[in-house]
């Protein structure tokens, strides 16, 4: 066990900073804890998961690769899951009963400016896509000019100052 809990014979002591917590805190906590305890919890993070990829990439263009790929698999908005926090008490129900309505009258409008947003998300990465893999191209083309450039002045190749055949004068 950690140096913060210990067991005896009748249950569970739990330490915090020193002090332990009483039979009645204890139960107070399971009850907070028990308030939020969510089960969608894990569904909804699950794409979280992919940002902690990016800390693993080699170099760059694995960085940028595994970044469209996030990219790409977020273009999409809704709000099918959204969830609020319950009504409660007369002036709640009536909130909410409003909300409904409201909600069934801004549906349609609401869905197709989804699909309209949806779709420039989608647009915007491919053409993010499209210019990381140019600017590449280009990257890799520089690099080899600049390599032969290297060979070219180097022992046996072209003089710093010149052409092969001149020298001081």
């Amino acid at each position: 066990m950690s140096r913060d809990a210990t067991t005896t014979q009748a249950g569970a002591r739990v330490l915090a900073g020193g002090q332990a917590f009483s039979a009645e805190q204890l139960r107070v906590l399971r009850a907070d804890a028990a308030a939020l305890h969510d089960p969608d919890l894990a569904e909804r993070i699950a794409g979280e998961s992919a940002i902690l990829g990016l800390c693993g990439a080699r170099d760059e263009a694995a960085y940028q690769d595994r970044l469209l790929h996030i990219f790409g698999n977020r273009t999409q908005i809704g709000f099918e899951r959204m969830r609020r926090p319950p009504a409660r008490g007369l002036k709640g129900r009536l909130l909410e009963t409003v909300r409904r309505v409201l909600w069934s009258l801004m549906r349609g409008p609401h869905d197709w400016a989804a699909f309209q947003q949806n779709a420039v998300n989608e647009q915007a990465v491919k053409a993010l896509a499209l210019e990381v893999r140019l600017r590449r191209r280009e990257s890799e083309a520089l690099r080899a000019r600049l390599e032969a450039l290297e060979r070219a002045v180097a022992p046996g190749g072209l003089a710093a100052g010149g052409t092969k055949g001149e020298g001081p004068a």
